[in-house]
């Protein structure tokens, strides 16, 4: 027990253990330095990981969107007139819109009413006057 104790309160044992326990420190500050720099770079990657995402999906949308006018381009392009190169008319009148108005029998409705729009709808637009094309967007639309 003795040796035990000289050994303890030898300078040189002393030493030691301050000289292990700096090292000690020294190899913390180290450690954490290290896990520091591995967090950032893991960071980075992360950042980097979400750039490419968010790019492939934009890349994806604007796909989408590049095909979507395609096809309406198509669609226009179709819907020409070969002699003109205009638009060819639309025919939005039905087979109900046509009856209803065969219904009436030559009946002129009051003006802004649906019957009259119905009417309206079947009129080819070139006979339409301005008044007419008022009240049909006021009351139709």
């Amino acid at each position: 027990m003795n040796k035990v104790l000289a050994i303890l309160n030898s300078k040189y044992f002393l030493s030691t253990i301050i000289g292990l326990s700096i090292l000690v420190i020294i190899i913390g500050v180290l450690m954490v330095k290290r896990a520091n720099e591995q967090a950032a770079v893991y960071a980075e990657q992360q950042k980097q990981s979400a750039d490419q995402q968010g790019s492939q999906e934009d890349d994806a949308m604007i796909q989408e969107f590049e095909l979507i006018a395609k096809q309406a381009e198509a669609t226009l392009k179709a819907s020409r007139s070969p002699d003109s190169g205009l638009p060819a008319k639309m025919d939005f009148t039905t087979d109900e819109n046509r009856k209803k108005v065969a219904d009436m029998k030559n009946k002129t409705p009051v003006q802004g009413t649906e019957d009259w729009c119905e009417v309206m709808m079947i009129k080819p637009d070139a006979d339409w006057t301005e008044a007419e094309q008022g009240i049909f967007a006021k009351n139709c639309l």
